[in-house]
């Protein structure tokens, strides 16, 4: 008797403790008795790697399929698949409706990891524009405009980009060390950002520049920008000329400082502030890319390129 009532005892307080730490110290039978007596909250448990589906990372968009436009005797078609959750084609975007199809070209849609997915092309006569080539590149623009004019609706759109012809130093600035001119990066895709030399004289001011590499890419001209030493380690020239006003004002009197400017002139004697040097890129127009496609042009139609915010001109397609 004094026996059954101890192990009575002794066995919950057993699957207690194996509960309570984590089971260490049940049997592999006792396990699947307690799971299937006690079996997990698929709602409260989370499983990231099964055996329950996990919904906040099961429909992932996977990567966008390849399009390939083959055969119907014409050239330069292009189209991009888009690919949505669970690896299904979601769309497929013209890029270049190409030119010169006389009959339905064949689509393959190819994945790495994806079959099945087919689709067919139309032709349509929709007279659309391929391509402007650039006859001559013009000089001087700050951001240049095409217009295509002709007798297409909608109007085909498009946008030029140039690389960089000319750099006017606007201030020479003070206090140089070791200038750095830095651009904008370029707005195209794959485009080339930039450079330049600065020439510096004497006293730190910055006296001519000249274009290593014009780069490309360029919608609108480029901000330039003269720093003094490496764009991340470049001299803080504000800073710089603070420290400067605070040593002047204790070199001429505690109350001076009032009566102290910003200004170069306002510091006499060794201790100068300096001052930033500008510049002013201008673009010449190197090519010209399709934003849209337009349709319905029974003529080839006129291209003007013009300069609304600059002085630009002289560019021709």
């Amino acid at each position: 008797m004094f026996l059954r009532r101890a192990l009575n005892l002794v066995i919950p307080t057993v699957l207690v403790l194996s509960l309570l730490l984590g089971g260490t110290l049940l049997t592999t039978e006792a396990k699947d008795v307690v799971q299937a007596v006690i079996p997990p909250d698929e709602s409260k448990i989370p499983h990231y790697y099964g055996p329950y589906p996990n919904w906040a990372l099961s429909p992932l968009t996977l990567a966008d399929a390849t399009v390939e436009i083959t055969g119907g005797g014409g050239t330069g078609a292009t189209a991009v698949a888009s690919v949505g959750a669970n690896g299904i084609i979601t769309g497929i975007t013209i890029t270049n409706p190409g030119s010169g199809y006389t009959s339905a070209p064949t689509v393959d849609i190819t994945s790495a990891t994806g079959v099945g997915a087919a689709a067919t092309a139309e032709i349509t006569l929709s007279s659309s524009v391929v391509a402007i080539n650039v006859i001559t590149t013009g000089d001087g623009y700050t951001a240049p405009v095409v217009a295509i004019n002709g007798d297409g609706v909608p109007a085909a759109t498009a946008t030029a980009y140039g690389s960089v012809d000319t750099l006017t130093l606007t201030g020479g600035g003070l206090g140089y060390t070791m200038p750095v001119v830095d651009f904008d990066m370029p707005d195209m895709p794959g485009g080339v950002k930039a450079t330049a030399d600065a020439i510096m004289d004497a006293s730190g001011t910055i006296v001519g520049i000249s274009i290593v590499n014009p780069g490309s890419g360029y919608s609108k001209a480029p901000n330039v920008v003269i720093r003094d030493g490496p764009q991340f380690r470049a001299l803080n020239r504000q800073q710089f000329n603070a420290g400067q006003l605070a040593r002047q004002q204790e070199l001429l009197s505690p109350d001076a400082g009032s009566n102290i400017q910003s200004a170069p002139e306002a510091l006499p004697g060794t201790i100068n502030a300096i001052s930033d040097a500008t510049a002013v890129a201008t673009i010449q127009v190197d090519g010209i890319s399709l934003d849209t496609f337009g349709a319905g042009y029974t003529t080839i139609p006129d291209v003007v390129i013009t300069d609304p915010l600059g002085t630009g001109g002289g560019a021709t397609a």
